[in-house]
């Protein structure tokens, strides 16, 4: 007698925990969904708080007056200042003037480029060049600061700051005052190309193609001068 082969029935106990997983499997797509929608707000949040302290940071430096740390100003008599973002802002905007100079004001300008790619939901990606760019911006704008407004005063310190001073110093001492010029300015359009990803050459060419438009479409749409017409001779 040949032996038939053994037919196996499905146990219940196996079947059940299919079932299970089946009835599990649309609650992933809700989980990713969930997730999603809680980092566009962890994103939403650092953007408006980037933001804000951008906003509070340009503030404390516009409405910066040295009086309001020195013993006889404003805040040693009545406790005010005239500082938008009180003894704190006017603290603050104190050291970064000392360091940056004018160039100060590239700061909150350059920090809330991200707060507002956080707020719009774009995705923020921090390359090399960047790291390096942006502080760069910062150090050419204070170097010329130094040099063009050298020994002025502006809000109670240098033009350039500590390190605009220092550099710039360093560059002419060195390269001279044409060559200090030639060399940050080089230094400033190639960390614009390189950060920007925008060719200067590029721009240049189309705005004085746009221009050279302009000029000629409004020189066409003048009326052509007309020739004098002759005077008429008087019948007798």
């Amino acid at each position: 007698m040949s032996a038939e082969p053994a037919t196996t029935t499905p146990d219940a106990s196996d079947a059940a925990p299919a079932r299970r997983e089946r009835r599990a499997e649309p609650a992933a797509p809700r989980r990713r969904a969930d997730d999603r929608y809680a980092d566009a707000l962890r994103r939403e949040v650092i953007g408006i708080a980037t933001l804000a302290l951008c906003l509070c940071f340009m503030l404390a430096l516009v409405s910066f007056d040295p009086a309001d740390l020195t013993p006889q100003g404003i805040a040693a008599d009545g406790g005010g200042t005239a500082n938008l973002i009180g003894p704190v802002g006017a603290s603050v905007a104190d050291i970064i003037f000392s360091i940056f100079g004018i160039a100060a004001f590239l700061l909150p300008m350059t920090l809330a480029i991200p707060g507002y790619c956080f707020l719009v939901g774009k995705r923020v990606q921090v390359r090399p060049v960047d790291a390096l760019g942006y502080p760069t911006l910062v150090l050419c704008g204070a170097m010329l600061a130094h040099m063009w407004l050298s020994g002025a005063v502006i809000m109670g310190h240098g033009a350039g700051g500590a390190i605009g001073s220092t550099g710039a110093e360093i560059i002419r001492s060195l390269f001279g005052s044409t060559g200090a010029y030639i060399l940050i300015y080089a230094l400033l359009a190639l960390t614009l190309v390189l950060t920007t990803q925008v060719s200067l050459v590029a721009t240049t060419s189309r705005a004085a193609g746009h221009v050279r438009a302009r000029y000629v479409a409004r020189a066409s749409s003048r009326p052509s001068a007309e020739a004098p017409a002759a005077p008429r001779k008087s019948k007798v």
